[in-house]
């Protein structure tokens, strides 16, 4: 852009040569200034970019612990969503290396058959959940799992697309999934 700027300045203030200007835009810098006016006026949402993405799995405080294990292990997941009476919560294995620590101490603890509510009360507090509703650009999605200065709690661990009423959320994108949204902003 701001080559572009530079040049439509140089043709527009520049003085002009037997009334002509000096510099003439090509083609293909015009086509491509369009095609960069579109994608700020209507971003890529973030199920557009992430379309490859499958739905994600959600579970309930009483599913069973091995379910997201099985998850981690078959899909190489490392965080999954939690449908609370209070909306939305993360599993993360983060949060599950802490409370198998802290059973460890107390009485073994037996993965499978332990409610994924315990391991919640593990979480950091970098292990949030966001959700937002359909259409989220991607650059609101970029925005949201980065943070900005100032803010006193880390961003979100990951984001929660919302489906319309009835369905099931459409997509989990997370922190580790920034560089791919980065690359769908540039033109």
């Amino acid at each position: 852009m701001r080559a572009y700027a530079i040049l439509r300045n140089s043709i527009a203030h520049n003085r002009y040569l037997n009334g002509q200007p000096i510099a003439e835009p090509r083609e293909d810098i015009v086509d491509s200034i369009l095609k960069i006016e579109r994608h700020l006026e209507h971003p890529l949402s973030v199920l557009e970019a992430t379309s490859n993405f499958d739905i994600p799995q959600i579970f309930s405080p009483d599913d069973d612990l091995g379910e997201f294990l099985t998850l981690v292990k078959e899909k190489d997941f490392s965080q999954a969503p939690v449908k609370t009476s209070e909306g939305f919560s993360l599993i993360t294995t983060n949060a599950i290396a802490r409370w198998f620590a802290d059973s460890m101490e107390t009485d073994g603890g037996i993965v499978d058959s332990t409610p994924i509510r315990e391991v919640l009360n593990f979480a950091e507090t970098g292990d949030r959940l966001k959700t937002v509703r359909q259409p989220c650009s991607t650059v609101k999605a970029v925005r949201i799992l980065s943070g900005t200065a100032g803010e006193k709690e880390e961003p979100p661990a990951a984001l929660l697309v919302l489906g319309k009423a009835e369905q099931p959320p459409q997509r989990l994108v997370t922190r580790s999934d920034l560089a791919l949204l980065y690359s769908k902003l540039e033109v």
